[in-house]
């Protein structure tokens, strides 16, 4: 093995085992601090209180403040605005005794609570005080066939008292006499048993087959699974845990549900650079893109308009993806691209529970592009001067840059390193690995009158390029650090009235170093040779005359960098009240939000850095040196050879004048335009009844948005929602949906849009024919949906209105018949935009046929949509649109695109517990989904394989070869070939390229579609997991196939630009060249060139993929552990080990799925996609 490589996994392991041992060492004194608490007496403790005639409530939080006692009551049977009187200093018995006389009240002590409740005998002579001894209860949990059930919950109402069954059933508790125990399991009927004086009770578990039923969240609303009738696909909230990657909620829905699309882009700390260099956030599609404008899903966080990247994924409960019409016309115009619902977690009635998580993460990159690095300086110069040497008779001036032999001989015996180096510039700047950390605690629990869950999440993300401290005062990295806070209370005032508040808020602050694009540039295509790292007396390297060239070392650590930070903060309130009896069923709920978000830009750090300097290789040449020079006679004679460079940015710099600058640091300001404010008001009215068979639902919704950006007039939004849905004997549904929106984007006469849907199924499982088949399908449903929806996405405002622009005074001169310009004496306005009145939204017509399944006692699931879509009225900007010169002015923005989808989606999953202690399990998803242009205002005359229309959106065009590994192998073959617009830069090596139009020359009119569009149009996403007793273990793969590469342009040899040798590894593999016989299938890529580009040409590398997106690995600390975890006050422990995108099968260079990034040079070079492994730990208290 690789000495480099076992250093790097022996310390890799190190790592991982220090992150084990501080994770155990933190875990150790949590359970210390909770784990040695001693039960007091109410007979033991003391307090001094003075209350005069003041309310019971004050009396409780005074006894509460002062000792660990904690009330609990009934909010409606308990008065607590009556007047009490306590002046004394005695013990909380004695306290209390007063208080039952003053109040008949009777208070039953459980471990640290006190349970207040109206005392059944009154009487002024008694007190009603009560402490329960202690008494062991014991027993076996079973379901109705009489097998062990492990893992249920056993409690204690009111008390933080509770244990799990083991894996026989089994389980032993303490508990205060007189109790009450709660049995519940998911799946299963909970049961309350008084105790009643027995210290063994056993529990047969009765299936609950109401709580089967999932629930699914849709738009304003839930429904039943089994009465859906649109397309929604349900995420659970541990499964987006595990696949998040990093601060960007949108990575972890990759694969996680056909049909919808996560592109990640860039491994940047934070998920995005708010500095808008290192790429974008996860891209997401959902069932392909119809719109060339903005094609990104609505995303809403508790019914709210939010952004997805700044969502704590441990605050997430579920999340729902809404695909067809059906599911999302309730949302009009906001719908057409799709709906993602997530929903955050909430409280429920119990004991407190407290939970805290840590995982420690080891990141790396994805992939290191082995192809795409620079070839090492041998091999490189020989090919730039085979180069050379191919295109001197085309380019005379080359030769000037051809590298002696000897020099090439130097390269290859690495004899002076520093004169002709070999630098790995992504060693040199990027780290072997770096550590990341995930803390979240949070708390759950409620009472009758309120249900709580509160969360607070800190996360911290590394950089992966080293840090180079040339200041330790003002060195940024990129990293990158975010707070998330979140508590959702539940308050029911009434036994009719819910009183709802979510508040949530968020705060980040991340680096960006400086650099740039040229320093990213550096770091993956640099050439080595061009000079070092440094010299040997410190002095940074860097040659000014090498094109595009630099030290990505020094730029980094030398370039200004600068802070970004953002704050937000989210709040909704909800009133929901039953009108039950006024009309059974009708329930009607008032909705707020306000959400508040800003971002800073700042804490800028300039640095001028040292001098730099190039010492020439000619220095070789000089007679005076040689191989022994040492000492000052060689520091003289490489000063004469020794070209010095002055930062840049230090003003008046010149030569011997120079001094640098002092670093230089400025403090942040809030970004204007990136300051938002919105504000929703939303009522709806909601209706359920049964009518013996009949099933009826309505939904009737009115709401109103305002969003403000900075200083920008504010945007209003308006709503009117309607659904009715029907089923009868529960085979037959029907669902109707209907929006009615209005946007101030459009004239009155476009100003509000209708955008209707209907969907019928029918479950043909509970139909009587179908009952001899029961046994082996359980369930069969179809259904269909049809229905229209509408964006107004991407389209700017007030184009309905004129625009004019003011020239002032002596300004922009006028043209009177060119050349003639004078300019105005006097300021005046001219037209600037032409006004279209019929500008309005996009509308997409979706229809969707389901079919859902389910066989072997729901062991194994299917599920297959078929649907198209139809977009119509496509915005086409006016710089995007094809028009006659004679038209006189600029292009007026128009909806006239057309494009047209179809596809289908497939998954499957089976299920099966083997044995009490095995199960196992797998599932499938797939997908596929092709776009096509149908208009888009192409000329008439324009042949039709130049058109867009007719193929999909964003297809790459190419000119063709005439065949694979076809290439000009002598001057005869050009001579006879078809002429190209400039046939002086033909040379043998150069592609043979297709006149597709057969007009007897080869230029622009023969590009042809020739790939791919740059979105996946198959994915499948294969998953599978075991569990063994307490050990548990998933893998879950996602595959793409059919997509642009991005890499497959080659023009007729790769250009070198310059005196610099930079190629990559897989040119110098693949390159024609007639001395190395390279004419037949070997050779991939045309011959090389120094300074001229031939003919493009085209090769298909294909892009497809299958990447481990998420495994783990886990054990659950249960079963004879119960009674240690439940000494130290914890109820359960889970240790993980997993990763995401940990190994990817495929031909591919790059990791990274937004091919924009892949094409454009700019772009790719930025921070790469990383591989990522998780040690977790899990705490319940």
């Amino acid at each position: 093995m690789n000495k480099n490589v076992l250093r790097q996994l022996i310390m890799l392991s190190k790592r991982l085992l220090y992150a084990f041992l501080v994770q155990l060492f933190m875990c150790t004194i949590l359970l210390a601090n909770t784990g040695n608490a001693q039960r007091n007496s109410i007979e033991d403790v003391r307090l001094t209180l003075h209350i005069d005639g003041k309310s019971l409530a004050k009396f409780f939080r005074q006894v509460e403040n002062k000792t660990e006692f904690k009330f609990t009551y009934n909010h409606f049977l308990v008065d607590l605005d009556q007047k009490v009187t306590v002046v004394d200093s005695n013990t909380v018995y004695k306290v209390l005794e007063s208080i039952s006389q003053q109040t008949q009240l009777s208070f039953v002590q459980v471990n640290e609570n006190i349970h207040v409740k109206p005392a059944i005998n009154k009487s002024n002579q008694g007190t009603i005080i009560t402490q329960l001894a202690d008494v062991t209860i014991s027993g076996t949990i079973k379901d109705t066939k009489g097998e062990p059930i492990p893992g249920v919950t056993i409690s204690l109402p009111g008390a933080s008292i509770g244990t799990v069954t083991d894996l026989e059933g089994r389980y032993s508790l303490t508990i205060p006499e007189e109790s009450t125990l709660v049995f519940s399991f998911i799946g299963y009927e909970t049961q309350r048993i008084p105790i009643g004086g027995r210290s063994v009770i056993d529990v047969t578990l009765q299936e609950d087959i109401s709580s089967l039923d999932e629930v699914v969240v849709v738009g304003y609303g839930t429904q039943k699974k089994e009465s859906l009738v649109g397309a929604i696909s349900k995420i659970e909230g541990d499964k987006v845990r595990l696949g998040v990657q990093g601060a960007d909620l949108g990575t972890s829905l990759r694969g996680s549900t056909p049909g919808l699309t996560s592109m990640i882009s860039t491994g940047v700390p934070g998920g995005v650079d708010y500095s808008g260099r290192n790429g974008e956030n996860a891209q997401l599609l959902i069932r392909g893109q119809s719109t060339w404008n903005n094609s990104s899903p609505l995303v809403l966080v508790d019914g709210i308009e939010r952004d997805i990247l700044n969502v704590d994924p441990n605050a997430v409960a579920s999340i729902s993806v809404l695909k067809d019409a059906s599911a999302t016309a309730v949302f009009g115009v906001k719908g057409a691209n799709g709906v993602i619902l997530i929903t955050t977690k909430r409280g429920s009635e119990g004991r407190a529970v407290v939970t805290f998580d840590s995982k420690t993460t080891f990141k790396n990159i994805s992939r290191m592009q082995e192809g795409q690095r620079p070839a090492d300086s041998y091999p490189a110069v020989q090919t730039m001067n085979n180069a050379i040497l191919n295109e001197v008779q085309l380019r005379p001036n080359s030769w000037d840059f051809i590298y002696p032999q000897e020099w090439v001989e130097h390269f290859r015996t690495n004899e002076y390193p520093y004169y002709f180096p070999n630098v790995n510039w992504r060693d040199e700047n990027l780290k072997d690995y770096t550590i990341d950390q995930t803390y979240n605690l949070s708390a759950s629990g409620g009472t009758k009158f309120v249900k709580y869950f509160t969360t607070v999440s800190y996360l911290n993300e590394t950089d992966m390029l080293k840090t180079l401290n040339v200041d330790p005062n003002s060195t940024i990295e990129n990293d990158f650090k975010r707070l998330n806070i979140r508590s959702n209370l539940d308050f029911q005032l009434t036994p009719t009235t819910m009183f709802r508040v979510g508040l949530s808020g968020y705060f980040f602050d991340q680096g960006v170093r400086g650099g740039g694009d040229s320093a990213w540039r550096g770091v993956w295509e640099s050439s080595p040779e061009i000079f070092p790292v440094k010299y040997p007396d410190g002095t940074y390297a860097r040659d000014e005359g090498a094109y595009l060239m630099t030290n990505s070392v020094y730029d980094f650590g030398y370039s200004s960098a600068q802070h970004w930070g953002g704050t937000g903060l989210n709040t909704d309130f909800t009133l929901a009240q039953d009108l039950g009896f006024i009309l059974k069923g009708l329930s009607v709920e008032a909705k707020l939000g306000y959400d508040n978000s800003s971002r800073t830009s700042g804490k800028t750090t300039y640095l001028d850095g040292p001098l730099t300097k190039y010492i020439s290789k000619s220095i070789v040449d000089d007679p005076r040196f040689s191989a022994n020079l040492s000492g000052t006679a060689l520091s003289e004679l490489e000063e004469e050879y020794t070209t010095w460079n002055i930062a840049r940015r230090t003003p008046g710099a010149d030569g011997y004048d120079w001094t640098p600058f002092p670093t230089r640091t400025f403090s942040q300001s809030i970004l204007t335009n990136s300051t938002v404010r919105s504000i929703l008001y939303q009522f709806q009215a909601n209706y359920q009844a049964d009518f013996g068979k009949h099933n009826v639902t309505g939904l009737a919704l009115v709401s109103r948005a305002e969003r403000t950006i900075g200083s920008v007039f504010p945007t209003y939004r308006e709503d009117w929602v309607g659904r009715v849905t029907y089923g009868y004997d529960d085979r037959y549904l029907l669902e109707a949906n209907a929006a009615y929106n209005g946007s101030e984007k459009f004239a009155p006469k476009y100003r509000f849009g209708f955008f209707p849907s209907a969907a019928i199924g029918w479950i043909v499982s509970n139909e009587a024919f179908f009952e001899p088949i029961r046994p082996i399908m359980n369930t069969l449903k179809f259904r269909y949906s049809n229905g229209k929806v509408g964006s107004d996405a991407s389209i700017d405002r007030w184009l309905y209105t004129n625009s004019y622009i003011v020239n002032p005074a002596g300004g922009t001169g006028m043209e009177f018949g060119a050349p003639y310009t004078v300019s105005s004496p006097f300021p005046y306005r001219y037209e600037g935009t032409i006004a279209n009145p019929d500008i309005q939204w996009e509308t997409s017509h979706k229809i969707d046929y389901g079919i859902e399944a389910a066989f072997f006692d729901n062991r194994l699931l299917f599920t297959y949509d078929y649907f198209t879509e139809h977009r119509s009225n496509i915005f086409l900007s006016g710089g995007d649109r094809v028009l006659p010169a004679f038209y006189g002015a600029d292009p007026v923005a128009a909806n006239v695109g057309i494009v047209d989808i179809k596809g289908w989606e497939i998954e499957t999953e089976f299920r099966n517990q083997a044995t009490r202690s095995f199960g196992y399990w797998f599932k499938f998803g797939a997908s596929y989904v092709i776009d096509n242009v149908v208009f888009k205002g192409d000329p008439e005359l324009r042949p039709a394989y130049q058109k867009q229309e007719g193929f999909p959106m964003d297809i790459r065009r190419a000119t063709l070869n005439q065949g694979d590994h076809s290439f000009y192998s002598t001057w005869n073959d050009i001579y006879n070939s078809v002429g190209t617009e400039n046939n002086s830069d033909l040379l043998p090596g150069d592609f043979k390229t297709l006149d597709y139009n057969a007009d007897g020359i080869i230029n622009a009119d023969d590009n042809v579609p020739a790939d791919y569009p740059i979105r996946p149009q198959h994915t499948y996403s294969p998953s599978a997991g075991i569990s063994f007793k307490n050990f548990s273990a998933s893998i879950a793969f996602y595959g793409v196939y059919n997509l642009s590469s991005g890499l497959n342009w080659r023009y007729s040899g790769s250009s070198f630009g310059s005196s610099v040798a930079r190629i990559a590894n897989h040119y110098v593999d693949n390159i024609w060249s007639p001395e190395l016989e390279r004419f037949g299938e070997d050779a991939m890529n045309a011959s090389s060139r120094f300074s001229s580009r031939g003919r493009q040409g085209f090769i298909n590398y294909p892009r497809y993929y299958l990447r481990c997106e998420n495994a783990e690995i886990s054990y659950n600390i249960t079963g004879q552990n119960v009674q240690l975890l439940e000494k130290l006050n914890i109820s359960n422990a889970r240790i993980s080990l997993s990763g995401n995108n940990l190994f990817m099968f495929s031909p591919v260079y790059l990791d990274m799925d937004k091919v924009s990034q892949l094409s454009n040079v700019s772009d790719r070079h930025m921070y790469p996609v990383l591989r990522r492994v998780n040690l977790g730990m899990h705490l319940e208290f």
